[in-house]
This record gives structure tokens, C-alpha cells and sequence, in this order.
């Protein structure tokens, strides 16, 4: 009953469920070849099906799930910013600012690659290969904002002694 009281649900099963089905297919489209396309294109939908899904539970969601509630203005993300450096950076309950922000730019990438990886399939746009080239370049850089993730997750980890990891599993952090 202690470790109960002691942790806080912070993330709801549809924030962890979209989080997970957003890292395992994002991933395996990078590396499925686009060629022959029907693996490559079905792992492509359903994680643009998860980024939708989780831009719009950020704004009918849980309190947490919320980007009103956890996305930093820019002041807010610089003095974070900031106090990282200095290695003094609050722990936050929820997203701290650098994770929302990486966040945004993760599900903007994988909206990107979604529209991006559908019009090249249209016969108006086929021919257009401003498209490959835009599309190759938001999977490349989604890539790296993923291992920067990672690493985010582990500094964070590391820096305020708290599992990350089995928190985007469990849900549960521990209470402030």
C-alpha cells in the first residue's frame, strides 16, 4: 500500500498505448524497404494513425495528456533550457519542456512522413520527386529526434533517479 501512495499516475493508457504503436512502427517503416511497398505502407498508416490519434487526445485527453498543460512558451523553455545546463533543472511530474517540445517535433515529423508517403503514392503527385526527397529527409531526421529522445529519456533518468522507461509503461512516477 506505501508504494502505492508513493507514485502518481501521470500517463494515461492511451498516451503510453499511442507512445509505444508510434515507436514500434515508426521504427520498423525506416527500416522496412519502401520496395515492395504494401509492409512499408501499412507500418506508414498506422503510425500516422497513432500521430492523429495522439494530437487529438492532446486536446480532449487526460489533464496530462494535454498540450495546453505540459507545451512550454518559448521563455519557459529557455530558462529550462538553461537550468539544464547548469545541471539544476526542476523534475518535473509531467513532460518537463525539452520532452514537450521533442514531442511536438516527433509527432509533426511522423504527420510529415504521413503526408508525404501518401502522395507520393497518388497518381497527381507520382511524379513529383520534391516528395521523395522531403519524405527520405523527415525519415532520416525522425530517426535522430528518436535517439535524441532517447538519450533525453536517459539523462532525465539518470539526472532525477527516476525510471523513465517503466514509466511510460506503468504510467506511475513517483509523487512530487
Amino acid at each position: 500500500m506505501a508504494a502505492r501512495e508513493a507514485t502518481v499516475r501521470v500517463w494515461d493508457a492511451a498516451v503510453r498505448c499511442a507512445h509505444w504503436l508510434l515507436a514500434a512502427t515508426a521504427t520498423s517503416a525506416y527500416f522496412v524497404p519502401a520496395v515492395p511497398l504494401d509492409t512499408h505502407r501499412a507500418l506508414g498508416y498506422a503510425a500516422l494513425a497513432a500521430a492523429v490519434f495522439r494530437v487529438s487526445w492532446g486536446f480532449i485527453g487526460s489533464a496530462n495528456a494535454r498540450f495546453a498543460n505540459f507545451v512550454p512558451c518559448v521563455p519557459a523553455l529557455t530558462a529550462y533550457l538553461c537550468a539544464m545546463g547548469r545541471r539544476r533543472e526542476p523534475r518535473m511530474l509531467g513532460h518537463n519542456p525539452a520532452g514537450a517540445v521533442m514531442i511536438l517535433l516527433l509527432l509533426g515529423l511522423v504527420l510529415t512522413l504521413g503526408a508525404s508517403g501518401w502522395m507520393i503514392t497518388q497518381p497527381a503527385w507520382r511524379d513529383w520527386r520534391l516528395l521523395e526527397d522531403v519524405h527520405l529527409l523527415a525519415a532520416h531526421a525522425l530517426m535522430l529526434a528518436a535517439a535524441l529522445h532517447v538519450l533525453g529519456v536517459m539523462y532525465t533518468s539518470l539526472r532525477h533517479r527516476e525510471n523513465l522507461l517503466l514509466a511510460m509503461f506503468t504510467g506511475l512516477k513517483r509523487r512530487e
